[in-house]
């Protein structure tokens, strides 16, 4: 019986030793923690993860993504609970099983690092494949997907918008005006790029189509192709202009020579002859046409664009357009007489400035004419009050005054000549003037609703003036009160005479230094001065919408400049900033100086110049504005002035919400 027993006690042990061997044959980390958390054992693979001294330590603090709500709900929760939570690199999920007879918790956990990684290259590939997906739409031409017998499958936004609605279902072969069964045939027989170019409305497209033999498919992209076959074609119209022009020289009523790289001349038409004299060959074509220059020349023979050269001929003016043929060695030289022209843009820019000059003169008249209306309406007024005031004069002389009134009349007139800058809100004022009629009147004073008003604008309420008048004559306060609220509209009106003849004032001298009248046209320029004087011009243009905002530096140099030219490119400038914001926005005019050049920028925030026409704007004759607003001549004008007679720098750049023209002027006029 004794034998028997150990060998059970030994099976038993045995069988226990294998069992407390199981966690740490896990490979994944293995706890047992009581109900407050506290760890009681951990498995090799948890103390290699965790740390070695895990004993005693509290599970829910180790853990990052546990606390102490989420631990409540395992120990009271019998079926298994699992958190998620980063160790490291690795990403591990521990699973709680509740023991609530012993009142422990046994975590088991296991490395899901690859499963999650798998999980975001999934989700990764799920987002590329929409991504894909996107791309028929994302494509600006048309794009289809046809089966083998032409049924249309898929088609893009861009197809729907060109060839309508509901393409699904349709016949490809039947909607293409420039496809037939043979062409089909063809197409879904060869595994290249096959294309057919079609009109559909007025516009041409060309429809390339890939073959997928495979899945029987037809996938076919289009992209319009109008611009290319209007350029092509007026490529073979210019080509045969060019033959025509080669073949009949002497057809054409302008000059026409041919010269070697030299620039010696070797062919010359009628007109050539005619203009030039009839012993032509052999002659330099650089000496008879006077602004070739020799690097005018080298630009010429290196350019594969044709090089236009203005010149005047005794009295015409003549455009020769150079082209250089560097397969041959020739330069061609075709004339043309602008002279009517020039002559048309001549009178074209006088009209412009007279039209400006008339704008200016209406906007001017109406600044001046404002002021000069309020001065014959105050000196009116004026009149009015002066041959009233000469009883209320007199009534006071009649009255024999105290120290104490005099006293009186005196802080009055002085407050007249001071008046009161309080400002108060409508209803304080109404209720002050109420309180100050209704002591005037019980004060016996008559019409105090016309003498409230008065005494209210020199800062004279109610309890001031019962204050003021306590324990003097009646008789003589009433004489004092009349006297002073006739003065105070005097002082008003001769106010208003003044400031509106300082604005008359203001006007004709800022018109007067923006014409530089009876002074040189070139001498030392103050350009804020000129700035500012054409702002005063233009006040009628520049509304009350519009802001102008100065950014002047403080220390700007004067220049030596044409000031009357200059003021004429501000008013183009400030003018054209003033149209784009058509009533409201913000005019900013910054200035700013180097060794070289000062910098006049003025920047307007109204909706921009179209960035496809901003290297036109300073051409002659193009305009953005409506048919009647414009000539087209302003920023030419001023590209002229600037650069070419002051050799400055004219630039503009344009964004919505930003146009800014840049002005660099040299300090010295050369």
């Amino acid at each position: 019986m004794g034998i028997e027993s150990d060998l059970h006690n030994d099976q038993i042990r045995k069988e226990l030793e294998q069992a407390a061997r199981f966690p740490d044959m896990n490979p994944g980390p293995v706890l047992r923690v009581d109900f407050d958390g506290t760890i009681l054992l951990s498995n090799i693979a948890a103390r290699s993860i965790l740390g070695d001294d895990l004993k005693g330590k509290n599970w829910v603090e180790i853990n990052p993504d546990l606390n102490n709500d989420i631990w409540n709900e395992i120990i009271h929760n019998e079926s298994v609970s699992y958190v998620e939570c980063e160790i490291g690199e690795k990403v591990f999920r521990f699973d709680h099983r509740t023991d609530p007879e012993y009142k422990l918790v046994f975590v088991f956990g296991t490395d899901i690092t690859i499963n999650k990684q798998n999980a975001r290259q999934l989700e990764e590939q799920k987002a590329t494949i929409a991504e894909i997906a996107r791309f028929p739409d994302m494509n600006p031409g048309p794009v289809l997907r046809v089966d083998f017998n032409g049924e249309i499958l898929l088609s893009n936004i861009a197809a729907q918008k060109i060839l309508g609605k509901d393409l699904e279902g349709k016949n490809w072969v039947e909607m293409n005006p420039d496809l037939d069964n043979a062409i089909w045939t063809d197409i879904i027989s060869n595994e290249s790029i096959s294309y057919v170019e079609c009109a559909i409305g007025d516009k041409f497209f060309r429809f390339d189509h890939r073959t997928d033999p495979e899945f029987k498919l037809v996938f076919v992209f289009g992209s319009d192709i109008t611009i290319n076959k209007e350029n092509a074609r007026k490529l073979e119209e210019q080509k045969a202009l060019i033959e025509e022009i080669a073949r009949f020289p002497d057809m054409n009523p302008g000059p026409v020579l041919r010269t070697d790289f030299q620039g010696n001349i070797l062919l010359s038409n009628s007109a050539a002859k005619e203009l030039f004299g009839e012993d032509l060959k052999g002659k330099c074509w650089r000496d008879i046409c006077p602004n070739v220059s020799g690097e005018l020349w080298d630009q010429i023979l290196s350019s594969e664009q044709v090089v236009p050269v203005e010149a005047q001929i005794v009295d015409k003016f003549l455009m020769f357009k150079h082209r250089a043929d560097t397969r041959n060695n020739f330069v061609f030289v075709f004339g043309m007489d602008i002279t009517l022209q020039r002559l048309a843009e001549s009178q074209l820019r006088q009209s412009e400035k007279m039209a400006t000059l008339g704008t200016l003169a209406a906007g001017v008249a109406h600044e001046i004419n404002n002021p000069a209306a309020a001065n014959k309406r105050a000196a009116q007024q004026l009149r009015e009050l002066l041959a009233k005031i000469d009883p209320v004069r007199e009534k006071l002389y009649a009255v024999h005054m105290t120290q104490s009134e005099m006293d009186f009349i005196r802080m009055l007139a002085q407050k007249v000549n001071l008046p009161s800058d309080e400002k108060l809100s409508s209803m304080d004022s109404l209720n002050k003037e109420t309180e100050l009629e209704d002591w005037l009147e019980d004060y016996g004073i008559d019409e105090p609703w016309d003498i409230a008003p008065s005494l209210l604008a020199i800062g004279i309420d109610a309890n001031q003036i019962a204050a003021s008048v306590d324990g003097l004559n009646q008789e003589a306060v009433i004489a004092i009160i009349n006297y002073i609220s006739m003065l105070v509209p005097i002082y008003q009106l001769t106010g208003e005479i003044f400031e509106a003849t300082s604005r008359i004032t203001e006007i004709v001298g800022a018109l007067k230094n923006y014409s530089y009248l009876g002074e040189a046209p070139v001498q030392k320029i103050d350009l804020h001065k000129g700035i500012d004087n054409t702002l005063v011009i233009l006040k009628n243009k520049i509304k009350e919408g519009i802001e102008v905002k100065k950014e002047y530096s403080g220390d700007l140099p004067e220049i030596t400049a044409y000031g009357s030219e200059l003021n004429q490119v501000w008013t183009n400038l400030l003018d054209n900033a003033a149209d784009a914001l058509d009533g409201k926005g913000v005019i900013t005019i910054r200035t700013l100086s180097d060794e070289q050049y000062v910098t006049v920028e003025i920047q307007d925030n109204g909706p921009g110049i179209p960035k496809e026409i901003q290297s036109r704007i300073f051409d002659p004759f193009f305009t953005t504005k409506d048919l009647g607003k414009g000539t087209g001549l302003g920023l030419s004008t001023s590209y002229g002035i600037i650069v070419e007679k002051h050799k400055g720098i004219l630039t503009v750049e344009s964004k919505p919400g930003k146009t800014s023209f840049k002005v660099q002027l040299p300090l010295e006029l050369k």
